[in-house]
């Protein structure tokens, strides 16, 4: 996360006009034709493209987007490719938003009413139709898979996510992410930064099955023990209560209502790295606690 910091850094001083994406934006795709030349925003120019939405891309490591306009018979489509400097990255953006139609293209995609977002190594790319016909979607399938030509696949994964069981959890949906901002859009826990989440933290989040019921679990990497020594007491006094169940390992669970517990518990990480675990809307307690046990086993030193 050090390393990422320092990505952060970098990047904050990019001033970059020009790069090779210009050259990824072919003048015509499945018929549709570029109505304009390429450009290229950074991290402190983005807002002047995407005015008041370009903060989730900053709680990541965005290098630069860039960004053209095709015609498609009587409409058009933005395109944006986002160069998100690794491919752990470039999934984390990506996996905010998954979408039920999952197009085979690029390392993973999805799409939803005209608008197609997918990611390849550490590429992310969003192509936002004006409508949604099949001549918008013929035209964001046929430029994903220009762009998969041109940039080497990635891990599938971050490495956080060897932190979370997807067996016997029937892990799906995983999500990386940096800041609260973006958990707060991913599942509501407080209206308060519980966690302490900033852009050195690292979140793995993801749906999950317990006990043949539904339910959702968590991961947050820290770099000092303080921090997440900081994020349990504020979990433990701001959300549960003194009613909360202890566990082993110091485990703790409490039901939040209607019978949907949520629980926390500590885990040290290879190399010593401390990390917190939750679990969310377990059907029960035994639920709760073997959701933490399934993390505090993955999750810890192996």
């Amino acid at each position: 996360m050090i390393g990422l910091a320092l990505a952060f850094t970098a990047a904050l001083s990019l001033t970059a006009t020009t790069n090779d994406q210009v050259g990824w934006f072919p003048e015509t795709v499945a018929g549709a034709s570029r109505v304009e030349a390429p450009r290229v925003w950074d991290r402190e120019t983005i807002f002047d493209y995407m005015d008041g939405k370009g903060e989730p891309y900053l709680t990541y490591s965005l290098r630069q987007v860039t960004t053209c306009t095709y015609k498609i018979g009587a409409h058009s489509a933005d395109v944006m490719i986002f160069d998100m400097q690794t491919p752990a990255e470039a999934f984390g953006i990506w996996s905010t938003i998954i979408e039920d139609e999952a197009p085979d293209v690029l390392q993973s995609a999805g799409y939803n009413s005209g608008v197609f977002r997918g990611w390849v190594g550490p590429i992310f790319l969003d192509i936002a139709g004006e409508v949604d016909t099949p001549e918008v979607k013929t035209f964001a399938l046929a430029f994903a898979k220009d762009l998969a030509a041109r940039v080497k696949p990635g891990d599938k994964y971050p490495p956080l996510a060897a932190a979370l069981p997807v067996e016997p959890l029937t892990l799906t949906k995983l999500r990386f992410f940096h800041a609260e901002m973006s958990l707060a859009g991913i599942y509501y826990v407080s209206t308060q930064n519980v966690f302490g989440l900033d852009a050195e933290t690292d979140c793995m989040f993801a749906d999950a099955v317990i006990d043949a019921k539904p339910a959702k679990v968590m991961v947050v990497e820290y770099d000092k023990p303080e921090q997440r020594e900081r994020g349990w007491t504020a979990f433990t006094k701001k959300i549960l209560s003194d009613k909360a169940t202890a566990g082993d390992g110091g485990t703790l669970c409490e039901d939040m209502g209607e019978g949907l517990w949520w629980g926390i518990a500590r885990v040290d990480g290879p190399e010593g790295k401390p990390r917190l675990a939750a679990v969310y809307d377990a059907a029960s307690l035994a639920a709760c606690q073997k959701g933490l046990a399934e993390l505090v086993k993955s999750a810890g030193v192996r």
